[in-house]
């Protein structure tokens, strides 16, 4: 089973992602979910992005690690519902993910 996860609204983003949140090359496969951030520099206007949370994978299943505060200092009031909702269908996903993936089929985490 793959796992495709993606959803955005305004600056933020949910993706899925190799287990490092990094793609070091094409061939490695999605393993969890990444709650990132977008800004733009405003110095040459660059676009990049920060994580604010990510989904660990332990032996029952996945928890969601908040990076710091920045859940807390970068998301603001007014988008708090739609994200945690989000984060809520994220949790969803992976947990579907865990009982086919690793739980059906007794891969290692």
């Amino acid at each position: 089973m793959e796992l495709n996860f993606n959803w955005k609204y305004k600056d933020y983003e949910l993706r899925a992602c190799p287990k490092h949140l990094v793609r070091f090359s094409d061939d490695e496969e999605n393993e969890t979910i990444d709650l990132i951030k977008w800004q733009t520099d405003k110095e040459d206007d660059k676009r990049y992005c920060f994580s604010l949370a990510y989904w660990k994978r332990d032996k029952e299943g996945f928890d969601l690690t908040l990076v710091g505060t920045r859940v807390f200092d970068e998301i603001e009031e007014d988008d708090l519902e739609m994200v945690w909702e989000q984060l809520h269908t994220a949790q969803i996903v992976l947990d579907r993910f865990w009982d086919t993936e690793y739980k059906l089929n007794r891969k290692e985490y």
